[in-house]
């Protein structure tokens, strides 16, 4: 899809992110329609690596990513 998610900003560059999830599950012959339990297979692969490398990093690429990390640390 040509996107290197290292270097641009998610969040401003796909303004509906679930038709963008869609065509990436597409590409692999699976099917996303914003179900509960699709999201949770999603989800289910980010670690506690990824959160705390999130919440200790200064990269801006995703705001409402790191916001949700802070907040799972606080609970």
């Amino acid at each position: 899809m040509e996107y290197d998610l290292s270097v641009i900003n998610a969040e401003q560059t796909f303004f509906h992110p679930a038709s963008k999830v869609s065509q990436i599950m597409k590409l692999v012959g699976l099917k996303y329609d914003k179900h509960l339990s699709e999201v949770e297979r999603i989800t289910s692969h980010i670690t506690f690596d990824d959160i705390v490398d999130v919440i200790m990093s200064d990269d801006k690429r995703c705001e409402s990513f790191k916001s949700f990390c802070d907040d799972l640390i606080e609970y």
